[in-house]
């Protein structure tokens, strides 16, 4: 398994692949999180930082590293690494001025994210999801916002990383019932 660091400005800076232990949680209605364990050498080392970006190659979700712990011998570093997936930038930021709203939860998570003005977000597709919701909202923080929402409509989000262009992706998206209740999936 190859992860890769970025740098905040979505550089790639390196490619560890030597992680002993992976734990990637994704969460549906709420921003993700990991942890990583891995071996590496001094010369990596340097690009292992806080705010740094750590991705899995083929995933939809990309970590920013919000803690390390290391453990040092004469030759290698044992590295543990956490934090939560990109998502965790609406958690820096305010609904500044009263909001006020009543229409799709897709179009109202869409603009949340718009007013959050986080450098480098586009919006992605919308997908024409018909739940519906009325609230109003002033100086909250916009990261539990979007997830009230998606816990209320049951619609997923994420910011999907775009490593081309050097830009992340607001998508909403819904999961497939496969409960022991349903016969289709």
């Amino acid at each position: 398994m190859q992860l890769r660091i970025f740098n905040r400005d979505m550089q790639l800076q390196c490619i560890v692949e030597n992680a002993y232990s992976v734990q990637w949680t994704r969460n549906y209605t709420k921003c993700g999180e990991f942890e990583v364990h891995m071996t590496v050498d001094a010369g990596k080392m340097q690009y292992i930082k806080l705010e740094n970006l750590l991705w899995i190659q083929g995933r939809l979700e990309c970590g920013v590293i919000e803690s390390i712990k290391i453990e040092r011998t004469a030759t290698t570093h044992s590295v543990t690494v956490k934090g939560r997936f990109a998502e965790s930038y609406f958690a820096r930021r305010l609904i500044k001025s009263t909001f006020n709203f009543n229409g799709k939860v897709e179009e109202a998570m869409r603009q949340l994210v718009t007013l959050a003005d986080i450098p480098r977000v586009k919006l992605g597709i919308e997908n024409g999801y018909t739940e519906k919701v009325q609230f109003q909202a002033t100086y909250k923080n916009t990261l539990t916002y979007l997830e009230k929402l998606a816990q209320y409509s049951n619609i997923g989000f994420r910011l999907r990383p775009d490593f081309d262009n050097r830009e992340w992706v607001f998508e909403t998206y819904k999961g497939e019932d496969k409960s022991v209740a349903q016969y289709d999936n």
